[in-house]
This record gives structure tokens, C-alpha cells and sequence, in this order.
């Protein structure tokens, strides 16, 4: 845990916050924090701060802040996410906080299995823990937003031009390896946003693969291996992000 977290409604008029949970046993257990040390902390959706513990007792400790932290810049990287089995998707929450993911569209396709929409992994007590999970790990506060998409083409068709005029889109599928495309121009890639599209683990069908190449998305190629989910979408991210601000920002 690289920051702890906490909702507006915790805080007092002071600013100050009480723990008496996870969180509390986490700064006296594991970080060993006694009254008088500091510790990050940052609000759900909000900022970041340096927090000292004012009091801390067997039970419960309290925390007022002191100073803010610079905010994590957000990736500008959104995901398309066709519905994988219900264990995978809860396995996959912390990991999309983590990476920086700012909203997820799940949808459906073909090999998609319909029993999928009715698993508590998409239900709020399920993916909001493990959601901040992934946050307090990354370090970060800013909640990705879940949308449920039932039907693809209209999506991809209507509010895909609309929600991504002039972004980056990527489709996901197997295939030789083919990283993110060169002769994008660097200078529209500073600020801009990303659009990456997960099939199931069998792939997109022709159709829908048709269905993004028609709606200006380029194929990303990981190589001929089928991944399950979970890595896919961490090695696409990770491709695109990598790819993208090494162009814009060269290692020497």
C-alpha cells in the first residue's frame, strides 16, 4: 500500500481523517508509524497529501494533513474491454487502476459468454475494493469509470467517433508482432488520449475486427500467442504507453 486511501465523507471540518480499519493496521503494523510521523495519503478522486498522525492508540488513529503532492498525471489511455470469465475480470480491476486506465467500456462480442453479465465481479462491493486496491499500489486517487456496453456496433459505430474524434485507437489481436504505428506524429500525442480495444481470449471475429478497422482503429500485435485476458490488457497498455512517450520524450 504506496498511498492510503480515503472518501471525502471521512473527513472532519479540520481536514483531519480517523482510521480504525485496514488502514490503521497497515500505518501501525506494517509501516510501524508511531504519533508525530508523516504518511501519504490522498482523497478518492481528489489530492494527494502528506499526512501526520496526531494521535495513535491500540484501536484507532487520527491524521491531519500537512502538505499537498503534486498529482499523478493522468495516461489518457481508455480501454474496450469484451467481457472476460468473471475470476479474470476480478483479477483484472487492480490491474487497470494500476496502470492508469481512466475509463473501461465493457462490451459484448461473439465468443462472449452470456452468463458472463449476470457476475458479481461487475457489481459495485465487488470491483470498487479491488479498484482502490490497484490505487493504493499505483499511488494514485483518480477512480476509473466502468461503463457497461451490451451492444458493440452501435458503440463502435456512433459514440466511439463521438467520444474519440482525433485520438489514438488500437484493436488488440493475435498476429506477427506489430508495436504502435511510427508514423504517428509525436507532436499530436502530448495530452492527447488512447483508445484500446480487448477482445476475449479467442480473439475478435471478422466482423468486429472489420467493425474497428472501419472506425479508424489500427491492429496491435503482440505476437502469435494467445493471452489470457488480464495480460493482454496489461501488455497492451504497457506497449502503448511505453511506445508513445518514448516518442515524445526519448530515452538518452
Amino acid at each position: 500500500m504506496n498511498l492510503i486511501l480515503y472518501g471525502r465523507e471521512e473527513c472532519s471540518e479540520d481536514g483531519s481523517v480517523r482510521f480504525s480499519d485496514r488502514r490503521f493496521i497497515h500505518i501501525r503494523n506494517v509501516l510501524g508509524l508511531k504519533t508525530g510521523d508523516t504518511v501519504k495519503c490522498g482523497e478518492l478522486n481528489g489530492r494527494r497529501k502528506i499526512m501526520r498522525i496526531v494521535n495513535i492508540t491500540e484501536n484507532e488513529c487520527v491524521l491531519q494533513p500537512c502538505n499537498d503532492l503534486h498529482d499523478v498525471p493522468p495516461t489518457g489511455l481508455d480501454l474496450i474491454l469484451a467481457l472476460p470469465r468473471p475470476k479474470c475480470l476480478k483479477r483484472l480491476w487492480p490491474q487497470i487502476a494500476s496502470m492508469g486506465i481512466g475509463n473501461v467500456f465493457i462490451t459484448n462480442a461473439e465468443k462472449v459468454e452470456p452468463e458472463y453479465w449476470g457476475a458479481r465481479a461487475l457489481h459495485d462491493d465487488v470491483c470498487v475494493p479491488l479498484i482502490k486496491e490497484g490505487l493504493e499500489q499505483c499511488g494514485d486517487t483518480a477512480m476509473p469509470r466502468v461503463h457497461l456496453v451490451r451492444r458493440l456496433r452501435p458503440f463502435i459505430e456512433d459514440k466511439v467517433p463521438q467520444l474519440y474524434k482525433g485520438a489514438v485507437k488500437y484493436v488488440a489481436h493475435p498476429g506477427k508482432v506489430s508495436p504502435p504505428d511510427d508514423g504517428i506524429c509525436s507532436e499530436t500525442l502530448e495530452g492527447g488520449k488512447f483508445l484500446l480495444a480487448i477482445g476475449p481470449e479467442g480473439g475478435w471475429n471478422d466482423f468486429e475486427l472489420e467493425l474497428f478497422e472501419n472506425a479508424g482503429f489500427t491492429k496491435l500485435r503482440l505476437g502469435e500467442r494467445i493471452m489470457r485476458t488480464d495480460t493482454a490488457v496489461v501488455a497492451g497498455a504497457a506497449v502503448i504507453l511505453y511506445g508513445h512517450s518514448a516518442r515524445i520524450h526519448p530515452i538518452m
